[in-house]
């Protein structure tokens, strides 16, 4: 009785009164955690961003001074650069999660799991003694999706080499409604350019 004397409540309270407003600010619960998962995904992808500038500014100054003592440089530049390749890797992988996430393709538990770890690889990638988890994607099936993307993004870019890309050419393009297409008519004109050439 106490249940449809609530349900009862919450379909004749109106719009725009002071309870209707005030209610209008309840999230489903299930949305409000996809929403603070998609972001922790952004923030972490714009953290290892910022990594990522920092190793390459690091490695541009290397190669300014790389006249000096080559060999200590070039250990540090290898091992900017593998970081720079280990946190691209990252970001990919985090955004194909942020994808299939705003998608619904992916379960906001299953990007719960892998959580920590990646908080774990933001943190301390930089530190000696780092052990990297080279398994923390494994589980959720991220290269069969990548291969997708990796497919539709390559079509959708032949397709647009494709089209022209110039509207100001020299010479007006006639609209495919008024050119003819029919076999009839280019065997027509094949034999009025057989005829000129003869």
């Amino acid at each position: 009785m106490e249940r449809f004397k609530v349900v009862e409540r919450e379909t004749k309270t109106k719009a725009y009164s002071k309870e209707g407003l005030g209610g209008a600010q309840k999230v489903d619960p299930a949305q409000k955690e996809k929403d603070e998962t998609t972001n922790w995904l952004s923030t972490s992808i714009e953290s290892l961003n910022i990594q990522v500038d920092q190793f390459e500014s690091e490695c541009e100054s290397l190669m300014i001074g790389f006249k000096k003592k080559k060999s200590d440089k070039e250990d540090r530049l290898e091992e900017l650069r593998d970081h720079v390749e280990k946190h691209r890797y990252h970001i990919k992988q985090l955004e194909t999660l942020m994808r299939m996430l705003d998608n619904s393709t992916i379960d906001v538990d299953q990007v719960k799991k892998i959580k920590d770890d990646i908080e774990y690889y933001i943190e301390s990638s930089q530190e000696p003694d780092f052990e990297e988890n080279e398994f923390i994607y494994s589980d959720l099936n991220l290269e069969g999706i990548q291969e997708y993307l990796a497919k539709r993004d390559d079509e959708n870019s032949t397709a647009l080499s494709t089209t022209p890309t110039s509207t100001n050419s020299g010479s007006p393009v006639p609209s495919p409604g008024l050119t003819n297409h029919s076999k009839a008519s280019e065997k027509k004109e094949e034999e009025k350019k057989e005829a000129q050439v003869s």
